[in-house]
């Protein structure tokens, strides 16, 4: 709406023709070129200040995605490591179990014997039996057995 009455106060000092309205239009026509000049600075200055941030936007996401990706690898490594760690502790469990449930074997005559007398306990149809330790009975005895047929 401002635009046009300037144009239309603009067109009215020329057609009046005066030298003193024409010096007046002149000056108007001067001030809003500087004024339109100083606008397009600005808006350069905003342009290059709002490019400036959509770097330092587009760096974060890269860096972001960077560090999403060191930390998956992290992950991906403790997991690795936890069932490394699991594994390791199973194995030590199992060893302690076949320490304690075949203490003092010493030929594969004693290893059977013993084998035989703690499936009698552990069988789950007893009363205090256990399905889960008849599994690591049966795996330890394999294991103690194979030893016993290597040094055969």
């Amino acid at each position: 709406m401002k635009l046009d009455e300037d144009a239309q106060k603009i067109e009215e000092l020329l057609a009046d023709g005066s030298e003193d309205k024409l010096m007046e239009a002149m000056e108007w026509l001067s001030r809003e070129n500087s004024r339109l000049l100083s606008e397009r600075t600005r808006l350069k200055q905003e342009e290059s200040f709002f490019d400036q941030k959509m770097e330092i936007l587009k760096g974060g996401f890269i860096q972001l995605e960077a560090d999403r990706r060191e930390l998956e690898k992290k992950r991906l490594m403790l997991e690795a490591e936890q069932k490394v760690y699991k594994a390791s502790v199973m194995q030590s469990k199992e060893t302690d179990l076949a320490e304690i449930l075949f203490q003092g074997v010493k030929s594969p005559l004693a290893l059977k014997k013993r084998y035989r007398d703690l499936i009698k306990i552990f069988h789950p149809d007893n009363i205090a039996g256990d399905h889960e330790m008849v599994l690591r009975i049966n795996k330890i005895y394999e294991e103690l057995k194979k030893e016993y047929d290597k040094r055969a």
